[in-house]
């Protein structure tokens, strides 16, 4: 008789805000689309002692991997990305060196 697998529950990774006067985490109560690629949230300190509020922006910088459907195109890659795109197109380094020789 085999023994049925148990799943393992999936971990929830969460953006954690610290509150910069006290420490503990923030509470996101809302936010606000700026641009297609940055918001802006408004925190609230869970610290019912500290009572900070504050704002605070979440912004898009730079592409991490490459997917087919980029609609953004003012997300930047990021350097290593480039060289790893331009290596899958061109071949290996090898090929892109001596490329760059031969001129």
């Amino acid at each position: 008789m085999t023994e049925a697998r148990v799943k393992k529950p999936i971990k929830r990774n969460y953006l954690r805000i610290f509150c910069p006067d006290c420490g503990e985490v923030c509470r996101v109560r809302t936010s606000q689309k700026l641009d297609s690629l940055l918001r802006r949230a408004y925190v609230m300190c869970q610290d019912i002692e500290c009572g900070y509020r504050g704002s605070i922006h979440i912004e898009h910088v730079a592409r991490l991997s490459a997917t087919g459907k980029e609609k953004d195109k003012r997300i930047p890659y990021t350097e290593s990305l480039k060289r790893h795109l331009q290596i899958a197109l061109i071949g290996d380094e090898s090929d892109a060196s001596k490329e760059g020789n031969d001129q």
